[in-house]
């Protein structure tokens, strides 16, 4: 077993294929798994640093948005739309049956400022527009193409604020193993998000923290 993994490490094509099996059945394993699983997330620093966030948002005649990307059932946007009824919130996810689960649960309760679609982020127009744009741990399935495409389109549609709870590299270049650690801190200072200060702080997940990447909150906020 050991000499196995030296091989995959060493040898760049067994290293090419052992990541691509990992990329596809990880894609898989995402869009067709069944039911709920929970997930090893820390949600409670991300949803309080929501509710600041939120907080602070002046209300203007319109009423505010939300959108997660990689929502899952919604646990996130739950706790948010039952806290701020004034604000209407979106939940994106690749996973059929977790929408399926979370718009379920939205009649149940009856939620009416809380909507759920199943879609591939990476294919998601964003056509419409939205005051605040939400991603935690689903960035890191993403290439470091799809994750600069998703930028750019994403950024031109939200307003005023995005919130990015994902795992991030150490170094100036991507960490590469099942999933993908980018290194916002470069990515970051590319033209496109010239219109936006940005604020990164650790998420305090120590599962999220090794010597390759950490944990990290970012928050981008529109400037003007």
């Amino acid at each position: 077993m050991k000499r196995l993994h030296f091989l995959v490490k060493r040898v760049p094509i067994l290293k090419a294929l052992t990541y691509s099996c990992f990329r596809f059945f990880r894609f898989s394993f995402w869009r067709f798994r069944k039911g709920y699983y929970s997930i090893d997330l820390p949600p409670q620093n991300l949803l309080v640093h929501l509710e600041t966030v939120l907080k602070t948002l002046p209300v203007g005649q319109s009423k505010l948005s939300v959108t997660e990307v990689g929502c899952n059932s919604g646990a996130l946007l739950f706790s948010l739309a039952k806290k701020f009824p004034s604000i209407s919130f979106l939940g994106l996810d690749l996973q059929a049956s977790a929408i399926n689960q979370g718009t379920t649960r939205v009649k149940e309760l009856g939620i009416r400022n809380l909507e759920f679609l199943a879609t591939d982020v990476r294919n998601y127009p964003f056509s419409k527009p939205v005051d605040v744009l939400v991603t935690s741990a689903t960035l890191i399935y993403l290439k470091s193409d799809e994750l600069m495409r998703f930028f750019e389109k994403a950024i031109k549609s939200v307003g005023k604020v995005i919130v990015l709870n994902e795992i991030m590299s150490r170094t100036p270049t991507v960490y590469r193993s099942h999933f993908f650690a980018h290194p916002y801190k470069e990515i970051l200072k590319d033209p496109i998000f010239d219109g936006f200060s940005v604020d990164i702080h650790s998420a305090r997940h120590p599962p999220w923290d090794t010597d390759e990447h950490e944990g990290a909150i970012i928050t981008l906020t529109r400037k003007g």
